[in-house]
């Protein structure tokens, strides 16, 4: 399908979106790190032309909606960190297209590698074998 990551980044005041969307049959990835509070509506405005520029479209037509719930729109006058941390789904409409709708992840968990040194206990390993 799709979705929408939305991660504040540490120590900065910005956040990273990451758009995934399923394109001629594969996932398309959109990134853009911008500031936490800068308003929503420009944010979205930045978002479209990254879409634009993906798919090599001049025209406009692209509309971004940000909804909290079912149907209550975000409102675009939001702080950014406000309005995406409330999000629920994005919806996505081009002309010509049908219209996508994709799940909203504010901060979700991420993976980060971690070596443990060797004298350094684990709970549940054996020291020796």
């Amino acid at each position: 399908e799709g979705y929408v990551f939305v991660s504040e980044v540490t120590g900065t005041d910005n956040l990273e979106v990451v758009l995934r969307r399923p394109s001629d049959g594969k996932l398309s990835e959109t990134r853009m790190t911008r500031q936490r509070n800068e308003v929503l509506e420009i944010q979205l405005t930045k978002l479209v032309q990254k879409l634009r520029k993906a798919k090599q479209q001049q025209s406009s037509g692209i509309v971004l909606l940000l909804f909290a719930g079912k149907d209550a729109l975000v409102d675009q006058n939001l702080s950014a960190a406000d309005a995406w941390s409330t999000a629920a789904k994005l919806e996505i409409s081009t002309p010509g297209s049908e219209t996508l709708q994709v799940p909203v992840y504010w901060n979700p968990p991420s993976v980060v590698p971690f070596r443990f040194p060797s004298e350094s206990p684990v709970v549940g390993v054996p020291l020796f074998a």
